[in-house]
């Protein structure tokens, strides 16, 4: 049995209309897969159709309190209670979060699945729910919302709660250290590495330390550990949003992601009107699909290479993004300027990329010729509604 993707889509809640309304908008796109079987053709009288039924165990599942970087899953059980095969298949999503898994073959009248859901609580504290569209051929249900719902709470037992590397100068190494405290078992057991997913993976070094009881900061702990981060001096320019995985044997803290913050500062620097400088991120705020929306800035580059700066548009996380440079211009010697044009064009599908339970950060990563820091990497936040 093959296993499908799954990106969970994320509903706005308690928030703000237009958010809501990019969550609400989100239906199934246009699709081959078709949600009613055929009839068989007859000049007198149709013949008899077995059609599918599909039956969720649950449409909602609640996580309840979820310390800040665990990861939770469940399954939802599908069951075919008609009479002719039942089909799933991934509805369209709005954003990256999560991922699950569906079965690609067809579930005979009777047979039963699970869908499993997955998320990590990447945010900050507050309400969290996050919804996943299953497409299915029943022609009484072809769309079955699933939904986690839950609450985000700081993670219990770590101090401070996230690698806080502030703004540093490119080409610079720095460390930061975070503690890890049990406060109901006296062996603590922990180990700590990069997340898969980070794209600076090699450029950290992360260490545990066992500590002495009386070392460990925090009132009642009963063991402790210190998580040392180490960088390489190697990460790109722009904002640092990366996680350290922290595998233990504290129940509810088997497995917690803990964040990395800071800004890596050099001879480029990026100047606009969306751009705001304090959190070094792109706010391109609330779009709507049919209008869409135009932030031209400029890369401005100093110092011995400016005179023969080149750039290239690397990745872009959503590809709704649009990214294009123009032709560098020499302002004086040693300060350059190229343009540089993010566009989210009109009819663009509804989505939520804003840093929230809703959605992460959209990511532009460019390249250039610069020899300390060939990448740099801009986040950018907005919300399309219809």
């Amino acid at each position: 049995m093959k296993a499908l993707p799954l990106a969970v889509v994320s509903a706005a809640i308690g928030a703000a209309a237009g958010v809501a309304l990019a969550y609400w908008s989100v239906g199934p796109s246009p699709t081959s897969f078709t949600p009613f079987a055929s009839a068989a053709g007859g000049t007198s009288q149709a013949a008899p159709v077995a059609f599918p039924e599909v039956q969720v165990d649950q449409s909602t599942y609640d996580f309840g309190v979820m310390q800040r970087g665990a990861k939770e899953t469940h399954d939802f059980i599908f069951k075919n209670v008609g009479s002719g095969p039942l089909s799933l298949k991934v509805g369209e999503t709005s954003c990256k979060c999560t991922l699950g898994e569906v079965s690609d073959r067809p579930l005979e009248p009777g047979e039963s699945t699970p869908v499993k859901l997955e998320w990590t609580a990447k945010t900050v504290e507050g309400p969290f729910r996050q919804v996943a569209t299953i497409l299915t051929n029943d022609p009484r249900q072809p769309r079955v919302e699933l939904s986690v719902e839950g609450r985000v709470a700081e993670a219990v037992g770590l101090e401070p709660p996230d690698f806080a590397l502030g703004s540093f100068a490119a080409g610079q190494a720095k460390e930061a250290t975070v503690i890890f405290a049990t406060f109901d078992q006296p062996e603590l057991k922990a180990t700590a590495e990069m997340v898969d997913t980070s794209p600076n993976r090699e450029k950290y070094q992360v260490e545990v330390t066992p500590l002495d009881l009386k070392d460990v900061p925090l009132e009642g702990a009963k063991a402790g550990v210190k998580i040392s981060l180490k960088t390489d001096g190697k990460l790109p320019l722009g904002f640092i949003n990366d996680w350290v995985l922290l595998k233990t044997n504290v129940p509810k803290s088997e497995s917690l992601q803990i964040p990395i913050f800071g800004v890596v500062e050099g001879d480029v620097s990026i100047r606009g009107f969306h751009w705001n400088k304090q959190s070094n991120v792109l706010l391109l705020g609330t779009v709507r699909a049919a209008e869409g929306i135009s932030s031209k800035l400029l890369l401005s580059t100093k110092g011995e290479h400016a005179d023969d700066i080149a750039f290239e548009v690397g990745k872009v996380d959503p590809p709704e993004l649009k990214v294009s440079l123009g032709e560098r211009k020499a302002i004086r010697p040693g300060v350059s300027h190229v343009p540089l044009t993010v566009e989210i064009p009109p009819g663009t599908k509804p989505m939520i990329r804003n840093h929230s339970a809703q959605g992460e950060d959209g990511v532009i990563e460019l390249k250039s010729n610069h020899p300390v820091t060939p990448t740099m990497t801009l986040n950018v936040r907005f919300t399309v509604v219809p």
